[in-house]
């Protein structure tokens, strides 16, 4: 009723959060072999409105309604995984499954589409959804879906849940993107690319002082023979050539070898990355690009230096 709210839900646990619940599952008609148990997999209690709410696809079937109470027969929504793994050649709708081989059993009646449950970086994995009101959980999280920024409702939301049931303690009042950083979200995938990110500006800064530093060296050793070159005749214009060539085939070759390095090295890291391949050809050409041109004017400051040197000076130069 609170005006910016579109939807409300109920589940046990939110996606990549700390806490989750898993149970056995026994297919039915589908024996185990004899000495192993059946496997394990993650579920969670909702409520009907959960899928409006969180916006997760249905693939098959349907969703949870409010016939699905306690003396109802009992039912569940898989994942595709799921569904993949026990059914692959059929449809799941309507096959059984429970906690042994002996049941009680509860029945499929929906597929929804797959998602991240404990971590960003985790292969698809086995899960179902149950109705709350067949799988009772004191603990629990309320979803809220609003049409304005979810963190202005917050304390009319505590308030109306403490003016309903004064006796409930509430906790943990945040949004889902903040929900998301914790640990099992983007914490340490944000937190490692703040870390490389200040170690690759760190490494760029040292290698512009020392590209800068190496072509001023060479440029002040040949002060001798740039003034010859220039009371000979040469232009200011074919000096800088000649400084900027040398001096650029050096970082040419520098690069060629980073980027060799860094095609490798992306292979050793490519389970750390989320929705970008190991090879990004855009993000090698951004860095190649800005480091080309980082090396360019750390080679351009010391030869436009070398085209000013008088030649009567740099002949007299020791």
């Amino acid at each position: 009723a609170l005006p910016g709210v579109v939807s409300v839900a109920q589940a046990f646990s939110i996606p990549m959060g700390v806490i989750s619940a898993d149970d056995p599952v026994c297919v039915e008609g589908h024996p185990v072999e004899p000495g192993k148990p059946c496997p394990t997999v993650m579920y969670n209690p909702v409520t009907p409105s959960y899928w409006e709410t969180l916006r997760i696809p249905l693939q098959a079937g349907r969703i949870f309604t409010g016939a699905d109470r306690e003396k109802a027969p009992n039912v569940a929504i898989i994942n595709q995984t799921m569904a993949k793994k026990f059914w692959p050649n059929e449809s799941p709708l309507g096959k059984r499954f429970g906690k042994s081989a002996a049941g009680p059993f509860v029945e499929v009646v929906g597929v929804a589409q797959d998602g991240k449950y404990k971590n960003v970086i985790e292969e698809p994995e086995l899960f179902y959804y149950v109705p709350l009101s067949q799988h009772y959980m004191e603990f629990r999280t309320i979803h809220v879906r609003t049409s304005v920024p979810p963190e202005t409702l917050a304390p009319q939301i505590q308030a109306q849940i403490h003016l309903l049931a004064p006796d409930v303690p509430v906790s943990q009042v945040q949004t889902m993107s903040r929900a998301l950083d914790g640990v099992n979200g983007f914490f340490f995938f944000r937190f490692g690319a703040q870390l490389a990110g200040t170690m690759g500006l760190l490494g760029l800064i040292l290698a512009v002082i020392g590209v800068y530093s190496v072509v001023s060296y060479a440029a002040a050793q040949r002060t001798h023979e740039i003034g010859i070159r220039m009371a000979l005749g040469a232009a200011p214009g074919d000096i800088l050539k000649m400084v900027l060539r040398q001096s650029l085939g050096v970082v040419i070759i520098g690069l060629a070898a980073g980027l060799t390095i860094a095609f490798a090295g992306t292979r050793a890291i490519a389970s750390l990355l989320v929705g970008i391949s190991p090879s990004d050809p855009a993000t090698f050409l951004v860095v190649m690009l800005l480091l080309s041109g980082v090396a360019l004017l750390a080679c351009w400051i010391p030869a436009r230096r070398a085209t000013q040197v008088s030649p009567l000076v740099a002949l007299r130069y020791e």
